[in-house]
């Protein structure tokens, strides 16, 4: 899955909650947030742009009310 220097991730969500999208690099260190805010349930897509990021594998959190899911990216310029 490598991408250069954008990325779209797609989720979906079952019911309305708090969708928190967070991207951190392989230290945890916290670099973007793409998405923090209440969404009703359905179908999404957010295009992560990584232009100001240096090479490498980064993580992305997927935060929905009670429920989380960690995947991986990998930058290459």
């Amino acid at each position: 899955n490598p991408f250069n220097p954008a990325t779209t991730i797609y989720y979906s969500i079952k019911k309305e909650g708090r969708v928190l999208l967070t991207v951190h690099n392989l230290l945890g260190e916290q670099v973007s947030v793409l998405i923090n805010e209440v969404k009703p349930k359905g179908k999404y897509r957010v295009v992560f742009n990584a232009g100001q990021l240096a090479n490498g594998i980064y993580f992305y959190k997927l935060c929905v009310n009670d429920y989380v899911a960690i995947d991986k990216m990998t930058l290459i310029k």
